[in-house]
């Protein structure tokens, strides 16, 4: 696991040791600065581009400061590839997971329950092309469920241009398994200079890829079985709420209001294997 530690003004990418040591896993420090210097045709892009412009003033002003960075911060995973990527030559997958997505379990248990090596579980085909998907996010909504109060269509026509209607899609990326043929896709168009909103820009890639990338989504999978939430199905059988509760992966996963740190920890302490989204107060979870 690596930490991706954003500093605006940093140049260059480098690994910091002692913050390293202190959380037990790499931290990776990476900046504007060095991404435009990775890719000046994104940088070009990022500093012309209208859509990105419209966004970074309309939601500035509501309060949301970094939702325009949301047009090039995955490019961050080829700048720690760029530079750290050969001493990991077996990798076939990356995840990238925002602090204010927790797990009510063992990440371990997610990632392998996920993964394209996991045994095969017979009758979920679901679960199975997930586990092999190119692009794997929490939840796709196509234009024909969400085009009218989705307010990034119309600052990206870049995007979606040539892409018919009833393909668009969008999806949160706070939390999203990428394939390492995705990503070489995703290198070249930033480094072509191409840019949008990536909730956008990332599943569309993957569209326009066709049969080379397949896009699935977290919603409705089963979460992991453990010994604790075996327990927990036994145990809400008489009660639908509480085993509604715990059916589905990403059944806490939402936009807003962020959840209390307190029901998280609740589900946490339960084993309950479930993702949530957003909590942004986490200090309650560090405490216990």
């Amino acid at each position: 696991m690596w930490v991706l530690l954003y500093q605006p003004k940093r140049a260059v990418v480098v690994a910091d040791e002692e913050m390293s040591f202190a959380v037990e896993a790499g931290v990776c420090l990476w900046g504007d600065q060095a991404l435009r210097i990775a890719f000046p045709q994104l940088a070009i892009a990022n500093d012309t581009h209208q859509g990105l412009k419209a966004t970074r003033s309309r939601f500035t002003t509501n309060g949301s400061q970094s939702m325009w960075r949301y047009y090039w911060f995955h490019a961050s995973l080829v700048l720690w590839n760029l530079t750290f990527g050969v001493h990991f030559p077996r990798v076939t997958h990356w995840w990238r997971i925002e602090p204010d997505t927790l797990f009510a379990g063992g990440w371990p248990s997610l990632l392998l329950h996920l993964s394209p090596q996991a045994r095969k579980r017979r009758n979920d085909s679901m679960l199975e092309q997930a586990r092999h998907a190119d692009v794997l996010l929490p939840h796709l909504i196509t234009s024909s469920i969400d085009i009218e109060s989705y307010p990034h269509w119309k600052y990206n026509l870049n995007v979606v241009a040539g892409v018919p209607r009833r393909l668009w899609t969008y999806s949160l990326v706070s939390i999203g398994r990428y394939s390492v043929s995705f990503m070489h896709a995703m290198t070249e168009r930033w480094a072509q200079g191409t840019i949008g909103y990536e909730e956008i820009l990332l599943p569309l890639t993957c569209v326009q890829l066709g049969s080379r990338c397949l896009l699935r989504s977290l919603h409705r999978l089963r979460p992991p079985q453990t010994a604790s939430t075996r327990r927990m199905h036994s145990a809400s059988r008489a009660s639908q709420k509480a085993e509604a509760r715990i059916a589905h992966i990403s059944d806490h996963f939402r936009y807003r209001p962020p959840w209390r740190c307190e029901a998280f920890l609740r589900a946490a302490a339960a084993q309950a294997q479930g993702l949530w989204h957003p909590v942004k107060n986490r200090k309650c979870w560090v405490d216990w």
